[in-house]
C-alpha cells in the first residue's frame, strides 16, 4: 500500500483545519458578508498545502509544468468553495493511499510456445535419407505433413546440407513449412553464436599461448561457419568473414598452422580475394594439409582468376587421389573430360 510522509499528512491536516475554521466562523456569524470573506480567505489558503501534495504524488499527471498545474488546480479551489477541498482529499489523496486491490484474474492462461510443428509428425529413424531425396520431397510433395517430415529428418544431415535444405524450405508456399524451417535455422545460428561468445570470454580470461591460439582458431571457425553455411547474408556475412580472418591472423602471427592457412584460404575465397586465397591454400599444402581437402578449393581460386588449364590439372590430380563422390563428381568429370566416372 502506498503511503504519505509526515510532512504530507501535516499538509492535509493544515488544509482541513483552515477549511473547518473558516466555515465554522461563517456559520457562527449566520452567513454575514464579512464572515463569508473571512471564510473565503481561509478557503483559498488551502490551495498551497493541497497543491503541494497532489503535485508531488501525481506529477506525471500534471504534464504542463507546475505553473500551469497550479493555475488549473487553483481554479478548482477558487470556484468550488468547501466541496472542492473535501473532493481533493477524498477523491485523490485517499484513493492514493488506499488503492483498490486487484482481484480480477487474467482473461487467459499463459502457455509456453510449443515445439514446432504444432501437430505431431511421426518419423521412422531407420529410413535412410539423403539431401537429394529430402530436397525432392520439398519440391514435389503437395502434402504439408510430408514436407514437415523432410525438414525434421534434415537433422540427420551434415550441417551444411541441412542449412541448404532449410533455406530452400524458407521459400515454400506453406506457412507451417516456412515457420518450422526458420525455427531450426535460428537454433543453429543461436548455437554457433553462443559458442563464439563463450570462447571470447575464455580468451579474455587469458591462459597459455597455446591455449589462446587454439581459442582464437575456434572463434575464427565459428565466424566462418556463420558465413559459409549460409546463415548470414550480405553485409553481415562480410562482417563474419572479416572477424574470422582477424582471429586467424592472431593464430598465424605466432604459429605456422596448416589448418589455419587452409581456413584462411577459404575465407579469402569468399571475400573474393582469389590471389590471397591461392597463396593460403598452397601454404596449407606445404604444411601437410591433405591434398584431397585443399585441391578443390585451390582449383576454385584458380578458376576465378581465369587460369582454366590449371583448373584442369588440379582437378585431374584430385581425381587421381581416389574415387570422386558427392557434389564434386560432375564438376570433376566436366573439367577432366572423364565421363566414365560419371556413368560408372
Amino acid at each position: 500500500m502506498r503511503s504519505l510522509g509526515y510532512s504530507d499528512w501535516l499538509m492535509v491536516g493544515m488544509a482541513c483545519f483552515l477549511e473547518i475554521v473558516g466555515f465554522a466562523f461563517f456559520l457562527q456569524r449566520n452567513g454575514e458578508e464579512d464572515a463569508f470573506w473571512f471564510y473565503y480567505v481561509f478557503h483559498l489558503a488551502t490551495i498551497l498545502p493541497l497543491f503541494y501534495i497532489t503535485y508531488k504524488k501525481f506529477k506525471e499527471v500534471f504534464d504542463g509544468g507546475w505553473i500551469q498545474s497550479f493555475y488549473f488546480f487553483g481554479l478548482i479551489i477558487v470556484f468550488v468553495p468547501f466541496v472542492s477541498v473535501w473532493g481533493v482529499i477524498l477523491g485523490m489523496i485517499w484513493p492514493y493511499t488506499h488503492p483498490k486491490p486487484d482481484k480480477e484474474k487474467d482473461a487467459w492462461n499463459s502457455l509456453s510456445m510449443p515445439d514446432l510443428p504444432y501437430r505431431a509428425v511421426s518419423i521412422n529413424p531407420s529410413v535412410p535419407i539423403s539431401f537429394a531425396s529430402l530436397r525432392q520431397i520439398l519440391e514435389a510433395a503437395s502434402d504439408t505433413n510430408k514436407k514437415l517430415k523432410a525438414i525434421l529428418l534434415s537433422r540427420q544431415l551434415p550441417r551444411k546440407e541441412r542449412i541448404r535444405l532449410l533455406q530452400k524450405a524458407l521459400v515454400d508456399t506453406d506457412d507451417e513449412v516456412r515457420l518450422l524451417a526458420y525455427s531450426l535455422l535460428e537454433d543453429i545460428e543461436k548455437e554457433i553464436s553462443e559458442r563464439i561468445i563463450t570462447l571470447q570470454k575464455e580468451l579474455k580470461r587469458g591462459g597459455s599461448d597455446k591455449a589462446c591460439r587454439e581459442t582464437n582458431f575456434l572463434i575464427a571457425q565459428g565466424f566462418w561457419d556463420l558465413a559459409y553455411l549460409g546463415i548470414a547474408q550480405q553485409d553481415l556475412k562480410k562482417h563474419f568473414l572479416n572477424e574470422a580472418k582477424r582471429y586467424l591472423l592472431e593464430v598465424l602471427q605466432f604459429e605456422e598452422s596448416g589448418n589455419a592457412w587452409f581456413l584462411l584460404g577459404r575465407i579469402e575465397l569468399h571475400r573474393e580475394r582469389y590471389q590471397d586465397a591461392e597463396r593460403a591454400f598452397k601454404k596449407a599444402m606445404d604444411l601437410e594439409v591433405s591434398d584431397r581437402e585443399v585441391l578443390p578449393w585451390l582449383a576454385e581460386a584458380v578458376f576465378y582468376q581465369g587460369r582454366y588449364d590449371e583448373v584442369n590439372a588440379l582437378l585431374t590430380q584430385y581425381r587421381n587421389l581416389g574415387q570422386v563422390v558427392g557434389a564434386l563428381r560432375p564438376i570433376v568429370d566436366f573439367w577432366t573430360g572423364d565421363a566414365s566416372v560419371h556413368h560408372a
